[in-house]
Parts: structure tokens; C-alpha cells; sequence
């Protein structure tokens, strides 16, 4: 429960990601899928009682309904399919099953990727908005590299390091690793970073500008499972007091801390009631006369509103 309330609550734009339209489609089926994969990732690279068949079309599918819903969820998870294909015959290589299933893994993330690079309403989309061309490779990388560092900034700034803290302690006490490594912490580390600068990738190279604060709860979704998991590598200090400080340092973090998240999170609701009320007065008033729309007032940037589109559907609506 305090992973996705995290997610939810250090995303960089709440109002957008909450109640944007697609965001249901687009942006909630990766935080609900990417724990599932992260357990099957986990099972198959434990290696006992395999089953390689149902593993393996489980896999396919959970990395190709990632990689598709969002443009932004695709890179990433292609990248991190590749790195468990290489860590299965680096590190597994005498069991053939966890590279088949792998193989699996990076198979579907590529037919996701593929299918999301040949869609047809990207172009459209493309040549509607009059993009300017791709900028060279070294400019993309610097220019990501300063979306990535600028978001990781916003993260931090506020609550968001205690937070990650917390969730990083709350990984720490967990079951899952006994005896943890510093290289796989590193590797989780790595891996949590590249993920999320990977994210910014199709807003530089396709407009050069960040990917918009709605899309950016993805990359929030691999900062704050990445530090979750990199609690559960952790090495363990085997003594009875660091866990229970750390037991009291997760304890105050939830009193305070969390506190503070939830009545952030909180003060999203009265405008968000507001605006709902405002929208269904303003509906009832078209459907009952011939008045033009006005702009009501919403809790994010009004550009949003697209006034002109209302305008039109009522005007459509009327001659019907």
C-alpha cells in the first residue's frame, strides 16, 4: 500500500495523473503490472520448480502490456529485458530454462516496442503538431540528461527524500534477501536510473522538450520500486539494534512524514470537487440554451481546456 500511495504522491503533476482522461489506460496498468513482473523476474531467477512454458508466455505478455501502454514505459522496460537476458547467461548460464524464459521476457518488450513505434496516430500525431527534427545524438544525451537531473531534483526538494528513505528502510526489513550484496545494490541503483532516464527519451528526441508532468508518474514508478528493491539487496547488518533503528526510523517517517503526503494529497479534493460541480453546471446550462461556453475555472493550466473543442461539440450537439 505505501509504494503506490508514494508513487501517487511524488509524481510531479497529482491533478493530471489522477484525473487526466487516459490515465486509467496509459499510466495505472504499469504500476499495477510492474510488481507482477517483478516477482515472476524474481521467481525465475530463483530457479526452482520452474515452468519454463508458463513462465515464459506469462513473461511475453507482461513485458508487451508494459511496453505498450505508454510510450514512455517502453524504452525502460526494453532495457531492463536486455540486462536479465545478459544476467541469465552470465550468471545462469548452466540453466537453459531461465534464458528461455528471459528470451521471453525481451521478446515481448520488443514486439510492444515495435508496435508502439509503428503506430499509426504517433505519426499523425507527429505531423499535426510540426515537431522539429531529432537532434544529434550528443545533444539528446545532454539535453535527457538534464530533464533526468531536473526531475530528480523536483523529487528530492520536497518531502521526497524521506520518502525514499522510508520505502528504502521498508525494503530493507524485508524477507526477501537474507544476505544482500553492495555490487547488486549498485546494480539496482544503476539500473533504477537508467530506467528513468530512459523515460525522458521520446520527449527530447521527438520535440526536445521533457515528457509532460502526466507522463513523468512512469519514471516516478521506477524510482520509487528501484528503491524498494534496492532495500530488499541490501546487505544486512546482522544486529538485533540496527534493525530496530531502522524499525523506528520507517515508524517516524510514517508518523510525520507521511503524514505530511497524505494531507498534501488531501488538499487535491476540494478543487477537484469544485471543478466537477463547476462542469456539470456549465453542461446543464448548454443542454438547456442556446448560451456560448465559458471558461470555468480548474485546477491545473487552463491551456488544457481546449475552450474551442466545447464550443464545437455543443454546437454539434444542438444541430443533432
Amino acid at each position: 500500500m505505501l509504494i503506490p500511495f508514494l508513487v501517487f504522491s511524488l509524481t510531479p503533476d497529482p491533478y493530471k495523473t489522477l484525473f487526466w482522461l487516459v490515465s486509467s489506460a496509459a499510466l495505472l496498468p504499469v504500476l499495477i503490472l510492474l510488481p507482477v513482473y517483478l516477482l515472476l523476474v524474481w521467481l525465475t531467477f530463483r530457479g526452482d520448480q520452474l515452468r519454463p512454458g508458463s513462465y515464459s508466455i506469462f513473461g511475453f505478455t507482461l513485458s508487451f502490456l508494459i511496453t505498450t501502454t505508454h510510450e514512455v514505459a517502453t524504452l525502460p522496460l526494453l532495457a531492463l529485458n536486455a540486462c536479465l537476458l545478459l544476467a541469465a547467461f552470465l550468471i545462469r548460464s548452466s540453466n537453459r530454462y531461465i534464458k528461455l524464459i528471459t528470451g521471453a521476457f525481451l521478446a515481448g518488450s520488443i514486439a510492444g516496442a515495435l508496435v508502439t513505434l509503428l503506430s499509426p496516430g504517433n505519426y499523425g500525431r507527429h505531423a499535426v503538431q510540426d515537431y522539429p527534427p531529432p537532434p544529434d545524438p550528443l545533444a539528446l544525451v545532454q539535453s535527457n540528461t538534464s530533464f533526468f537531473l531536473s526531475f530528480i531534483g523536483d523529487i528530492l526538494a520536497g518531502p521526497g527524500w524521506l520518502a525514499l528513505i522510508g520505502v528504502f528502510t521498508l525494503g530493507y526489513l524485508g524477507w526477501m534477501v537474507k544476505n544482500g550484496r553492495i555490487i547488486t545494490l549498485g546494480i539496482v541503483i544503476s539500473l533504477t536510473a537508467g530506467m528513468v532516464w530512459l523515460s525522458f527519451i521520446p520527449g527530447t528526441f521527438v520535440a526536445q522538450v521533457p515528457i509532460p508532468a502526466r507522463s513523468q508518474f512512469i519514471p516516478t514508478i521506477w524510482l520509487v520500486i528501484g528503491t524498494f528493491c534496492g532495500g530488499l539487496v541490501s546487505p544486512r547488518i546482522k544486529s538485533r539494534y540496527v534493525f530496530l533503528s531502522l524499525l523506528s526510523i520507517f515508524l517516524l517517517l510514517s508518523a510525520f512524514n507521511y503524514t505530511k503526503l497524505i494531507l498534501i494529497s488531501y488538499n487535491m479534493v476540494d478543487p477537484i470537487v469544485e471543478y466537477a460541480q463547476d462542469w456539470d453546471e456549465r453542461h446543464r446550462l448548454m443542454l438547456s440554451s442556446r448560451r456560448q461556453p465559458e471558461r470555468i475555472k480548474v485546477p491545473w493550466d487552463e491551456v488544457e481546456q481546449k475552450l474551442d473543442c466545447i464550443i464545437h461539440y455543443y454546437e454539434i450537439g444542438r444541430d443533432l
